[in-house]
């Protein structure tokens, strides 16, 4: 990874690990994203969250990864995000009723 980090999101699409968000080592939370490339072994920058996070569930469901929930240093988040990677953006959705920090999430099928 190009930035160190701790307690972040990740998901996995086309032989690319997705990493996003997270704390850095003063404890900040973070906005950025970066992509593992396991065919070519090499680490790309990607597009960055609206809110930094930190302690965020990560997913990836329809063709687009989620960030759910975290915290953001100082509250608790609700906020939902989706990065589509044909379109390299992150963009808000709808929040969750109660924010969460560490939530776990899967997808099945």
């Amino acid at each position: 990874m190009q930035t160190e980090r701790a307690y972040f999101g990740s998901s996995v699409f086309q032989n690319k690990l997705f990493v996003y968000g997270g704390q850095n080592l003063d404890y900040k939370a973070l906005c950025e994203m970066e992509m593992f490339d396991c065919l070519r072994d090499t680490w790309m920058k990607g597009g960055a969250l609206n809110i930094p996070r930190r302690n965020t569930c990560g997913t990836y469901m329809a063709g687009r990864h989620f960030a759910i929930g975290g915290f953001d240093g100082s509250d608790i988040l609700a906020s939902v995000e989706s990065y589509d990677p044909r379109l390299k953006n992150w963009m808000e959705l709808s929040s969750l009723n109660t924010p969460r920090s560490s939530p776990m999430c899967c997808v099945q099928g």
